[in-house]
């Protein structure tokens, strides 16, 4: 259908493959419409979409979620921050999302229903919380102390270039994937995409035994987080004055007792 569209208005539209599922049997009778209104049809007004020069760019409608849901003070030494991490696009819970503090080095990573729950000591202080998840944005809020809240957050997708579809006109075979062949003499060799892995230390033996799953989800989703502390101390990886964030922690003086060491 996206095609059709294409080829009937010499246009080219870009979507992300992971919201729109391509294989979807479609049927629409149209006559006389815009673009808009035909797109508003085929999608069921749950999109939205922005014209950049020869492009129609579809998005999925951002959800309107209420950011705090309850609220409650409380004189305990300690108060609870809990609730949910979604996904904007979808509405969806996301599982193994990472919700911590900075200052504090508090952490902890969501279900597999998207819910969090985390404890802080109660002082006057201002306590600002970040959702962190690989392939999308992170996002921090303020968090008012010593009140047992209950949020409702939802993260942003990062536009990821491999997961962006372009169809043009006049190009009813669009490849999700490119390969290249090249030929020597009779000899024809086909190259494809190779990713990477630089966490090569995770995967030994040693780091399979010690590296918990859990700090390498933490690992893969505050790539971009590192804070700065005079000293550490720990047993094994995870059980440390740092707690779940060590690896994430530059120090200046650093005890281990048993300790796999993962290159930056």
């Amino acid at each position: 259908m996206l095609e059709i569209l294409s080829n009937k208005g010499n246009f080219f539209f870009s979507y992300n493959s992971n919201i729109i599922r391509r294989d979807s049997i479609v049927s629409i009778i149209a006559n006389n419409k815009t673009v808009l209104q035909v797109l508003d049809q085929l999608f069921d007004n749950s999109y939205e979409y922005m014209e950049s020069g020869s492009y129609v760019i579809i998005r999925k409608k951002p959800i309107k979620v209420p950011l705090v849901t309850s609220q409650a003070y409380t004189d305990d030494k300690v108060y609870v921050v809990s609730g949910y991490v979604l996904d904007e696009s979808s509405g969806e819970g996301l599982r193994a999302a990472s919700v911590y503090e900075k200052s504090k080095l508090q952490s902890t990573l969501t279900n597999g229903k998207g819910y969090f729950e985390i404890r802080f000591k109660s002082k006057p202080i201002t306590t600002a919380l970040t959702f962190s998840k690989e392939f999308f944005q992170d996002t921090t809020i303020v968090i008012q102390p010593k009140y047992n809240q209950q949020l409702r957050v939802a993260i942003v997708p990062t536009e990821w270039n491999a997961r962006m579809i372009t169809v043009s006109p006049e190009d009813y075979l669009t490849r999700d994937s490119i390969v290249i062949a090249i030929q020597v003499d009779s000899i024809i060799t086909s190259y494809g995409h190779l990713r990477n892995d630089s966490i090569k230390v995770e995967r030994t033996f040693v780091g399979r035994i010690f590296v918990s799953s859990r700090q390498k989800i933490q690992s893969l989703n505050l790539k971009k987080f590192f804070t700065e502390r005079p000293f550490q101390l720990s047993l094994l990886p995870g059980l440390s004055t740092h707690g779940w964030l060590n690896a994430q922690v530059v120090n200046k003086v650093s005890l281990n007792i048993f300790a796999v060491i993962r290159p930056v």
